[in-house]
């Protein structure tokens, strides 16, 4: 089942506050679906940036014009 974006809030606030390692949010709840390896690799990347939101590679898009 995907992880929504309330629940990375949640994982990174139990992991933050409670202390909740991987096999203690997977058995706090139950009928979420959640697997092990998605949870792990959540908290991997909120353990080394801090955040849950993606990381966007490369420049912005430059302004793009018709040629006349």
């Amino acid at each position: 089942m995907v992880i929504t974006e309330k629940d990375k809030t949640l994982i990174n606030n139990l992991h933050l506050i409670k202390g909740y390692g991987l096999y203690m949010e997977v058995t706090e709840f139950p009928g979420k679906g959640w697997k092990m390896s998605g949870l792990d690799k959540l908290l991997l990347k909120l353990c080394k940036t801090g955040t849950s939101k993606r990381k966007y590679a490369g420049s912005p898009r430059s302004m793009r014009n018709e040629r006349h």
